[in-house]
């Protein structure tokens, strides 16, 4: 899934971008933020439904077109395209006023008495335009990425547009439509209109409609193309279909400026129902390709990578795949939950004599490997003779024995009943201190990235201590189906430490099915306590997979 860059990786970054990284790689102060990476172009297809909101009644079409989209950061992306599009319309009620029909057409209808027409019409458009698309949801707080990307459109397009009228039939006369039933329903008189039409002689779009040329005035000449800007505004969706391949769905409206014409018929013209510009609408399906990044099917296969671990900024290459696609809270998000390059004060999270009390919490820092240590890091003296407890051969001596030797024996003599007796001493005490729990995601019995980590570092401190007896508890027990699920959670733990962590399943006591919080399992010094390492599963039938 998308959504995680490997900043570090310096081959996404140009030239002029290095001095940046190196600094931010080094962990300079002058440099804390990474450079952008060099991120894919995107070149797309598309198409769809194209109608045109203008004078006349309906006026359907479609479009096609071209798009290359490259991202500005994170949020914000261009895209320059370019589309043809094909309307036609045909109103389903006689136009009473001549004028706006071309010269030629205007007095071929006037001649014949005739002061009615219908407006039909076919307009051909190329439309360049240059759009900035805003990403609204790639930035998430609280997950990775979605594989669905929503955005708003805004942007210019510049509409050339060729219209002509159907409005003479094949021999140059006008249509007299004195036979069509204008009272019916738009079904019907479509119909009458079409089969009119075919009887003399199809519809041609013989006559160049006319247009308002630039200076403000009419132009009645035919076939004239006209220029005219536009705003669009829209809004879409992109779903991720692979590395490479995305599919998009937007709708956009083109407002023109000051145009009434592309429909060959013009409001101030004529007593019409209808006012203002002509505008444009499209619904489109777009295929999207990214261009330069690399299949992740070969890419795993080369590096025997896995697939769900894998993020499209960790591939090889120079490019990585186009910012919208990417959280950018990715990076700094996970830099906190698994530290790799934060620079930390020294001794932040270091345990330099490994003792399991961290170095600023430790008072005795130098402790040496092996030596019971209390909860601030110094040597634990029992008996209080001067003589810390991993050198006393002597634990416990009493204070009218003082002072001790080196050794920590001291003065009084052995009773003469005891003389012969061979004392053992006791095993050393467990010094572990507090252990962590583990957190486990509801109704899983699965280890999280985050659980590793913190099984990682109870690890060092476990084998730190090798006298200590460790308690492995869960909680949950008010059903057979909570008690496997315990079973499961101290089992997954257990495993980790055993199988990765090399760990003895002799230092463990399996607990399970504790009053607790149901979805936590606690490390605990158990020093002393016997219990098994290992019991079978509770209700087998129950057991967890996830």
């Amino acid at each position: 899934m998308a959504g995680g860059i490997d900043y570090s990786d310096s081959s996404k970054y140009s030239a002029k971008k290095m001095a940046q990284y190196n600094e931010w790689a080094n962990g300079l102060a002058s440099s804390p933020f990474p450079p952008k990476p060099r991120d894919a172009w995107q070149l797309g297809v598309f198409g769809g439904y194209a109608p045109m909101f203008g004078d006349i009644n309906t006026a359907d079409g479609w479009n096609a077109g071209i798009s290359a989209r490259k991202s500005i950061g994170y949020v914000v992306s261009i895209r320059p395209s370019i589309q043809y599009r094909k309307v036609s319309g045909l109103s389903y009620e006689p136009f009473g006023n001549l004028r706006n029909l071309p010269l030629e057409a205007r007095q071929k209808y006037e001649l014949a008495g005739l002061r009615n027409y219908v407006h039909n019409f076919e307009s051909e458009m190329l439309i360049p335009s240059v759009d900035l698309l805003f990403s609204l949801n790639n930035i998430m707080f609280h997950r990775k990425q979605s594989n669905y990307n929503y955005y708003l459109v805004a942007g210019y397009s510049a509409v050339i547009y060729e219209t002509n009228l159907e409005v003479l039939d094949a021999q140059g006369n006008p249509y007299d439509y004195a036979g069509v039933n204008f009272g019916g329903k738009r079904k019907d008189i479509k119909d009458q209109l079409e089969s009119y039409y075919d009887s003399k002689g199809g519809q041609n779009y013989e006559t160049g409609a006319t247009i308002r040329a630039r200076r403000n005035n009419l132009n009645d000449a035919e076939g004239d193309r006209s220029l005219r800007h536009a705003m669009n505004l829209g809004a879409g969706v992109e779903r991720r279909l692979g590395d490479i391949v995305t599919l998009s769905a937007e709708f956009k409206y083109t407002t023109m400026w000051s145009e009434d014409w592309v429909d060959g018929y013009a409001v101030g013209l004529a007593n019409a129902y209808t006012s203002g510009n002509d505008n444009l609408f499209s619904a489109n399906i777009g295929v999207n390709f990214n261009l330069g990044l690399k299949s992740r099917k070969k890419f795993l296969q080369q590096s025997g990578k896995d697939e769900m671990k894998t993020d499209l900024g960790q591939f090889p290459g120079k490019r990585v795949a186009p910012l919208w696609m990417h959280n950018p809270l990715a990076g700094p998000y996970g830099e906190l939950a698994n530290p790799t390059r934060m620079n930390m004060p020294k001794g932040w999270l270091e345990d330099s004599d490994t003792d399991g009390v961290l170095d600023q919490f430790d008072l005795e820092p130098n402790t040496p490997a092996g030596a019971p240590v209390d909860t601030r890091g110094r040597t634990r003296d029992t008996d209080g003779d001067g003589v810390p407890d991993y050198l006393d051969k002597e634990l416990i001596t009493p204070t009218s024995c003082f002072p001790v030797n080196a050794d920590g024996i001291g003065k009084c003599p052995d009773p003469e009943c005891c003389s012969k007796i061979v004392v053992t001493p006791p095993p050393p005490a467990c010094n572990i201190g507090s252990l962590p729990s583990v957190q486990f995601a509801s109704g899983k019995s699965g280890l999280s990235s985050s659980a590793t980590a913190i099984l990682d570092a109870a690890a060092e401190q476990i084998k730190a201590n090798p006298n200590c007896k460790i308690c492995v508890v869960g909680y949950g027990g008010s059903s057979k189906r909570e008690q496997q699920l315990s079973w499961d959670r101290v089992n997954s733990v257990i495993n980790y430490l055993y199988e990765n962590k090399g760990i003895s399943r002799d230092r463990f006591v399996f607990k399970y099915g504790e009053a607790g919080d149901a979805n936590t399992v606690d490390l605990q010094d158990c020093t002393g306590e016997e219990g098994p390492n290992n019991v079978p599963p509770p209700h087998p039938q129950y057991r967890s997979t996830k």
